[in-house]
């Protein structure tokens, strides 16, 4: 605090842009000089160890579904998610659900002329079309999880559970799917990559499990 009392605050943002000030003195510049370097190699120091803890995570992400690839599923415990007496949760991951709903609408008028007999006047008419604008949107976050029996989405706004022996479509993207029992289909977003490989993994063996796929 004491050596940045010394040094004004628009000389600092002169040095950092690679300036030092005329008026500055002797020992104002290498003071700026010497925290200059300091914040640099701070800056430098934070990425490198963000970017060793990045690849850690992903190493260990990495073991993580190797494991869950070859080991039987494990029971475990929803956050939110209600289930059943009797009923085994085996992965629980965070989730939107999404819809489309109508957001406005959007007038399109097309208009046609006829000249009039003899060529006096014109006449002219025209159509206004109102046509429906829709767009994808997330109605509700929560949490998404594999049982033995269903997929389950527990959120904020809405919800739904599909026995997984009712599935009788599965359309998978890379941010999320689209699960259908043939009455009603839900698309579910999944951001995190792993969490979406996790889910993934899961529903593929939670449905070998029931003799599904």
């Amino acid at each position: 605090m004491v050596i940045l009392a010394l040094v004004p605050v628009n000389w600092l943002r002169l040095w950092l842009q690679g300036e030092i000030p005329p008026s500055a003195t002797l020992l104002q510049a290498v003071i700026g000089v010497a925290l200059c370097w300091g914040i640099a190699g701070a800056l430098g120091f934070f990425l490198v160890v963000s970017a060793r803890g990045i690849r850690i995570r992903k190493a260990r992400e990495q073991q993580a579904l190797v494991r869950l690839q070859e080991q039987p599923l494990t029971p475990m415990v929803p956050r939110q998610a209600l289930v059943r007496p009797g009923e085994v949760a085996y992965a629980a991951v965070e989730a939107g659900l999404r819809e489309v709903h109508t957001v406005g609408y959007e007038t399109e008028t097309a208009g046609t002329s006829h000249p009039q007999l003899f060529g006096v006047g014109t006449n002219h008419h025209s159509n206004a079309t109102s046509m429906a604008v829709n767009e994808a949107l997330i109605v509700a976050t929560g949490e998404l999880v594999v049982t033995d029996e269903r997929v389950i989405f527990a959120g904020d706004h809405k919800s739904f559970a599909l026995p997984l022996d009712a599935l009788v479509n599965i359309s998978a993207y890379t941010n999320g799917f689209t699960l259908s029992d043939g009455r009603a289909t839900h698309t579910v977003v999944i951001a995190d990559p792993y969490q979406h490989t996790v889910f993934r993994i899961t529903l593929q063996k939670a449905l070998q499990a029931v003799g599904m796929r």
